[in-house]
């Protein structure tokens, strides 16, 4: 009996990793790391909160700022 728990849980910890692998290989096919050079220009993502005392929706609110330059 303790044996097979022991069997199943290996099993189990197995399909685990095997899922975890499928999983990164299919969303590391259309992601790519990013590498910016001295001199690039990017833009910075803008994540701000709706505040109704100020009459001011995020909805509306600019997504991105920028562009800033890289420099190091």
């Amino acid at each position: 009996s303790t044996q097979t728990y022991e069997n199943i849980r290996k099993d189990i910890i197995a399909r685990m990793r095997n899922s975890t692998q499928c999983t990164q290989s299919r969303y590391n096919l259309r992601h790519r790391q990013i590498t910016y050079k001295k001199g690039d220009y990017v833009w910075k993502r803008n994540f701000v909160l709706s505040d109704a005392s100020k009459n001011f929706s995020a909805k509306l609110a600019p997504k991105f700022i920028g562009p800033f330059q890289i420099k190091t």
